[in-house]
């Protein structure tokens, strides 16, 4: 488990209704003003479970974040991806790109 202070996180529930319908139904807007001053802390929690062997390692396939009694969100893994041994090989052909930079003259 993994426990830290941080911001009390927002939790927005949609429900479809009849302001879903019309040229733009997939997009909601929710206007919210963000108030620094009422921002609220506590003790946050994410709790790891369901580990399973992944290229030597231990690693979790579920963690749940929950704070105040009230869980946030909960996650499930499909698959982890593990470099591979051949990493320099994989990096060394990918395409190049170089950025220049020249000083400003004033």
């Amino acid at each position: 488990m993994l426990t830290y202070q941080g911001m009390k996180p927002m939790v927005f529930r949609l429900e479809k209704d009849a302001a879903w319908s019309g040229a733009n139904r997939d997009v909601r807007v929710i206007p919210r003003k963000f108030d620094a001053s009422a921002s609220e802390t506590q003790e946050l929690q994410i709790k790891f479970s369901d580990y399973r062997s992944v290229g030597g390692a231990q690693l979790p396939y579920k963690w749940m974040q929950s704070g105040g009694g009230q869980v946030y969100q909960m996650i499930d893994v499909v698959i982890y991806e593990i470099n591979a041994a051949n990493i320099a090989d994989k990096l060394n052909r990918m395409p190049q790109r170089v950025l220049m930079g020249t000083e400003k003259k004033q």
